[in-house]
């Protein structure tokens, strides 16, 4: 007589208790869970997991559900920051090692370059969202798996490598952690320059990395000559793209003229006028009325780093009419209104901060400089908290030419 298989011995008891680690550890729902694995939530029960009616076909689903080549998938729709991540992970191997006895141990983060690939792409992607707390930890331990293996170097993975490593540079740049965004965009220079794009998607991974470049050079308080040549960079890669590409790559060229017309009285003037001009042309290619919600934020950008640059210059008047005209817009003041943690949010305080020194009312603009350093919302923002904490005691101290350079550094 031919013996029915059956699962394991406490097979459903063990896997249980495993998906109950995972919610716990992960704050993540079985019912999500379970929907994640394109599975009916009653699977996961205790009761479906001992009926054997259900069982032979859960042990198998199970196994197949959590394989490899599907965890990072499964990690997306569940947005899982890294930790949750890790701990899919361990729910992985500890179903595989009740399920078939195989003791997989301590589950590795990472088994190869295609992982560390789909880890810091994962990062890129929420980094792209604004959800720069879950992107960092995965784009730095996919940088840190690249850098040990000693691949920042090879040709073959250049893509990858740009796409990651330009998003990891703009998040230390947002962070306050220039030292690091300079470290990455150095190991990656010499690939940058090697680099023969074969399609649209690759040429832009190679003029983002520049772009990202300058502002990492900016901030760490490069000479405005070095700065603009990376933009510039950026520009003759990506002079065929839409728009709002160009646009930006124009908008970032502003603040170092801006610092350098600052830095070399001779020649303030002509520098003056470059940044004048490609913030005027930046601006040319934005439509403000806009139905396409990116664009009127490229437009809100430009027009407010337009503000900063001419504070600095000491254009006062023109400062205070450009103000008044732009908080019209009614994108400008749900802006003004938050969320207070974006990015555009950010951008407005530190124009109205423009404002307030074109005014010469020092007293309000260390109080907004203040609150905006004090909020822990922002701490997303280091960058600009470490500006806003400087520019409290240079306006209490009324530093007018420091904080010129504040302004737009």
């Amino acid at each position: 007589m031919k013996e029915e298989w059956t699962v394991p011995e406490h097979w459903a008891l063990e896997v249980e208790r495993a998906i109950g680690r995972f919610v716990s550890e992960s704050r993540i729902t079985k019912k999500r869970l379970a929907q994640a694995l394109n599975m009916d939530p009653s699977c996961l029960s205790l009761s479906h997991l001992e009926d054997p009616a259900h069982n032979r076909y859960l042990y198998h689903r199970l196994i197949y559900a959590v394989r490899g080549d599907q965890l990072f998938d499964i990690g997306r729709r569940l947005c899982l920051d890294f930790k949750g991540f890790q701990s899919l992970q361990r729910l992985a191997g500890q179903l595989l090692e009740v399920s078939t006895g195989y003791r997989i141990g301590a589950v590795r983060v990472l088994e190869g370059t295609r992982e560390a690939s789909e880890l810091g792409i994962t990062g890129v992607e929420n980094f792209d969202r604004e959800d720069w707390e879950t992107a960092g930890p995965y784009m730095q331990h996919s940088w840190a798996y690249f850098s040990e293996q000693k691949l920042l170097s090879e040709g073959s993975l250049a893509y990858e490598l740009l796409y990651i490593g330009t998003s990891l540079i703009s998040w230390h740049s947002t962070n306050g952690g220039s030292g690091e965004a300079i470290d990455i965009a150095n190991k990656l220079l010499p690939l940058s320059r090697i680099f023969e794009p074969k399609d649209a998607k690759e040429m832009k991974a190679k003029g983002y990395f520049y772009r990202a470049l300058g502002i990492a050079q900016r901030h760490s308080t490069w000479h405005p000559d070095i700065v603009i040549q990376a933009f510039q960079k950026a520009q003759a890669i990506l002079h065929d793209y839409p728009a709002g590409i160009k646009g930006a790559n124009l908008r970032d060229q502003a603040k170092p003229y801006t610092l350098w017309g600052l830095k070399e009285e001779d020649k303030r003037n002509e520098y003056f006028d470059r940044a004048k001009k490609v913030l005027e042309g930046a601006e040319c290619l934005f439509d403000s009325n806009a139905a396409d919600s990116p664009e009127q934020e490229d437009w809100i950008l430009t027009r407010l780093a337009r503000i900063e640059c001419l504070a600095a210059m000491g254009e006062d008047q023109e400062v205070l009419r450009l103000w008044d005209a732009t908080m019209e817009h009614p994108r400008v003041q749900e802006a003004a209104s938050g969320p207070e943690a974006s990015r555009l949010y950010a951008k407005w305080v530190f124009a109205s901060l423009a404002v307030r020194f074109a005014r010469q009312d020092f007293d309000s603009m260390a109080a907004i400089a203040y609150s905006f350093a004090a909020d822990p919302r922002n701490t997303r923002h280091g960058e600009r908290v470490l500006r806003a904490q400087n520019m409290v005691s240079l306006a209490e101290q009324r530093d007018k030419r420091e904080l010129r350079w504040l302004l737009v550094r």
